[in-house]
């Protein structure tokens, strides 16, 4: 929003002191017209113009007309009408060279960029006003994601207009940010802020170049986390729920703590590329039921390519478990990601992912076997409506798995919610949803039917920061499992208290 904002003044600073107020052979009821736009009383200023142009029309001050109805239309936020009267304009052969600039300017904002980049081209020919053309095809090509040209165009407008050169730096500055080349952006604020220290745009500069120092804290190459918990779960085992199958089962109650360490590597490249490497680590150990203790360890890669309209993402993950003290799991996954801008803070996720799972343990039969390949894709939506004190997401997956045990292979839907919400900068609160159901494919060879499943999930959790980089959450969350096979369907609570550091 406040490159918007930035954009916007620019084009107010730089077009509204070209304009020129003079004109021959005019009346005196111009002259006042001309006075009530400059001291910003627009409606008077448009009635005065509307009423010159319809009474003398056709005159050889129509192009002139036409431009300030133009003008005074912007003004009061009527872009269509305004956009009407400067085509108008640009079309006689006596144009005012200005309309060309300022029509650009709102198809621009509109965002219809091929009409802009029409008018760019007929003012082009006529060699209107060349510097401020060369700026606005610049931001044209910076819209487009052309980088080179749009550096060049605008590198063109500050040699043909050196009054321009803090604008143009700006804009480049912008074009490097969006590209990742955030050192060759802060080149161009320091000229900036050097040529007119004292200027607006210098204070945008400053702001930026405080924002870039922010990020490239926060972006730093390395960072670490260690966690600890308690986690009290009141179904570990998975009980079922129907007695008659679970009669005489207990334990199902315990206590576990929690310990997590991740470490993690970001490089960024010129260009908007980036890789990151990130190993995470995760042990539970429980009061009574060890069998049920985890060890797992992650390394994940990630590269990535930052667009106009948004980034693509590779991601490769290998996963090994332990449970119990003894070899579990092992998983890799690989999977593409693109997320798409839709509008100012939304986008949207696309996704593919390929899974291999293999089970270190023997199976207690072959139809239970569950080493398994399998196929995920989805989408999902994130929106932070409020400058970021709210942040909504939602996803949708579908999800098949091919293993070995007939009674396994499944195809699954998951459907993904979460809620955030900043009341202020040290908390955080969350609240989410996660319903995943199966339908598996063949027969149970025990219990003779196909094994349907629901696993719905709700949670809230939260998080304080204690300090900057201590930070400490409470969560709470239900999940109830569903089957028609009744020794799968279960209910679990749990309460978890986590202790985050980051460094």
């Amino acid at each position: 929003m406040r490159l918007k904002f930035v954009v916007s003044a620019f084009f107010v600073i730089l077009f509204l002191d070209s304009h020129s107020f003079a004109a021959t052979s005019l009346s005196e009821t111009y002259q006042e017209g001309i006075s009530n736009y400059q001291a910003g009383k627009y409606e008077e200023a448009l009635d005065t113009f509307m009423k010159l142009y319809y009474k003398s029309s056709p005159s050889e001050n129509d192009p002139v007309y036409e431009y300030y109805i133009g003008l005074t239309q912007k003004q009061l936020g009527n872009r269509n009408m305004a956009v009407y009267f400067f085509e108008k304009c640009v079309n006689r052969d006596k144009a005012v060279s200005d309309a060309y600039t300022e029509l650009i300017d709102l198809y621009f904002q509109q965002g219809n960029i091929q009409k802009a980049e029409e008018i760019v081209r007929k003012a082009e020919e006529k060699g209107i006003k060349p510097a401020e053309v060369f700026f606005q095809k610049g931001l044209i090509f910076a819209k487009k994601g052309l980088k080179k040209e749009a550096i060049d165009s605008l590198s063109s407008a500050k040699n043909t207009d050196p009054k321009l050169s803090s604008a143009v730096d700006f804009q480049i500055a912008m074009v490097e940010m969006g590209s990742g080349n955030y050192e060759s952006a802060k080149q161009a604020l320091k000229n900036i802020i050097a040529t007119d220290p004292t200027s607006t745009l210098a204070d945008y500069a400053r702001q930026y170049t405080e924002m870039l120092a922010r990020s490239a804290e926060e972006q730093k190459a390395w960072n670490f986390s260690i966690g600890m918990g308690y986690l009290y779960d009141t179904n570990v085992i998975l009980k079922p729920l129907d007695t008659a199958v679970s009669n005489g089962i207990t334990g199902e109650r315990d206590s576990a703590i929690i310990n997590t360490l991740s470490a993690g590597y970001t490089k960024l490249f010129s260009g908007g590329y980036s890789l990151s490497a990130q190993y995470s680590l995760y042990s539970s150990r429980h009061s009574t039921q060890e069998t049920y203790d985890v060890l797992s360890n992650s390394l994940s890669f990630i590269g990535s390519k930052n667009y106009e309209w948004g980034s693509a993402n590779i991601l490769a993950q290998g996963t090994y478990a332990w449970i119990n003290d003894q070899e579990y799991l092992s998983a890799l996954t690989f999977s593409p990601i693109f997320r798409i801008k839709l509008a100012d803070n939304f986008y949207t996720d696309l996704s593919l992912g390929y899974t291999t799972k293999n089970y270190l343990q023997p199976p207690l039969a072959k139809t239970e076997d569950r080493d398994s390949k399998g196929m995920t894709y989805g989408f999902g939506i994130g929106w932070l409506p409020f400058s970021g004190k709210v942040f909504v997401n939602a996803k949708y997956e579908h999800s098949y798995e091919n293993t070995v045990g007939d009674n396994w292979d499944y195809r699954g839907d998951r459907y993904y919610g979460v809620v955030s919400y900043s009341p202020i900068q040290q908390l955080r609160l969350q609240a989410y949803a996660d319903i995943f159901k199966q339908k598996f494919d063949n027969k149970h060879t025990l219990f003779g039917v196909k094994r349907q499943d629901g696993i719905y999930t709700y949670g809230a959790s939260l998080t304080w920061d204690i300090w900057k980089k201590l930070s400490i959450t409470q969560s709470v969350s239900t999940t109830r499992g569903r089957s028609n096979i009744v020794v799968y369907d279960y209910k679990r609570n749990q309460y978890q208290t986590m202790l985050e550091y980051k460094f």
